[in-house]
């Protein structure tokens, strides 16, 4: 068999020819592709606008720019919010691109412009939520004393004991726990004196005993429990009449003139006019102490003369009395 060589060598050439041609016209879109892809990413960054990106982004979702693309569009936005001092578009912004290098700085610059707000607003319910919002920030410890201050400040205006002991509570190791105890400790004792009864002054007493006011409570009870009327000045005593009458006269012994007589309904006058120094009569003016039966209970009566019956004088010998009467114990 005949085999034409010639004609062979240019079947296959032509084969070839149709198999590159084929790939050239295959290849051909793509290389119009990859030429169209990077002249609009250069069309796009000589514009540089976010519109201009987006619109990149959308004619070639899978160039390999679109990174990039994204990038520039992050960048523009920061760039717009970043000294707008726009807390809404800050947080916009965060919440658009949590992941961006952006986004810490945009967190501190947030918490900056909510701190100056809550300066400005000066109160306890704009501290609070700054601090419930940004525990660990730099102004937390500023947040707090400030708040500490206003609530200070707040106990002071409304001046009362359940306001300073709820602060109390709220803040035991401020600056202002001290000052804020005793506070509390001149209020109770304004109402102790308002009160003006035996078991108000009792109860202070006990709760407060080594206070300032103590010492005054109890003259304030001795006062209570003595009555004065007509000149004298009356208390109980739980003590039989004996050993009453026996103090009595160990009191008036030093006295320059004493004198002792018994009436007939059961009182005892005992008259004394000071001692060498006249002290307890008040310059020598002359006194008069009785002992009497009420309810079946002694009661002792003292009186001076001096400046038409001085209370200080009546006070002072019931005091002299219950501290003899108080050795028998």
């Amino acid at each position: 068999m005949f085999i034409n060589f010639k004609n062979s060598q240019i079947m296959k050439t032509k084969s070839s020819f149709i198999k590159i041609s084929l790939l050239l016209l295959l290849l051909l879109p793509l290389v119009f592709s990859c030429n169209n892809d990077t002249n609009a990413w250069e069309k796009a960054k000589q514009q540089n606008t976010i519109e201009a990106y987006k619109d990149f982004i959308g004619e070639f979702p899978k160039s390999e720019f679109i990174n990039e693309a994204g990038n520039k569009i992050t960048e523009i936005e920061w760039l717009g919010v970043e000294t707008s001092e726009d807390l809404d578009a800050l947080k916009e912004f965060v919440s658009h691109h949590p992941n961006s290098k952006y986004s810490e700085k945009a967190e501190n610059i947030i918490t900056d412009l909510k701190w100056v707000k809550a300066c400005n607003d000066n109160n306890i319910e704009s501290l609070q939520k700054f601090l419930i919002d940004h525990p660990k920030s730099k102004y937390a410890s500023e947040a707090e004393n400030i708040i500490i201050d206003l609530m200070w400040a707040k106990s002071c205006n409304e001046n009362n004991i359940e306001s300073f002991q709820k602060f109390l509570i709220d803040h035991p190791k401020s600056k202002y726990s001290l000052e804020a105890e005793q506070k509390i400790i001149d209020l109770e004792w304004q109402v102790a004196l308002k009160k003006n009864r035996r078991e108000s002054y009792n109860k202070f007493i006990t709760k407060y005993p080594d206070t300032r006011y103590a010492e005054v409570a109890n003259q304030k009870i001795a006062e209570l429990e003595l009555n004065w009327e007509n000149g004298f000045l009356e208390k109980k005593y739980p003590y039989g009449r004996d050993i009453i009458e026996e103090k009595i006269n160990i009191i008036f012994s030093r006295c320059l003139a004493y004198s002792r007589q018994s009436i007939e309904n059961g009182i005892i006058n005992t008259f004394g006019v000071g001692d060498e120094n006249g002290k307890w009569s008040l310059n020598g003016e002359g006194g008069m102490v009785s002992v009497k039966r009420v309810n079946g209970n002694n009661h002792v009566l003292v009186g001076f003369k001096v400046n038409n019956g001085d209370k200080k004088a009546s006070q002072y010998f019931h005091r002299l009395l219950t501290d003899k009467l108080s050795e028998n114990k």
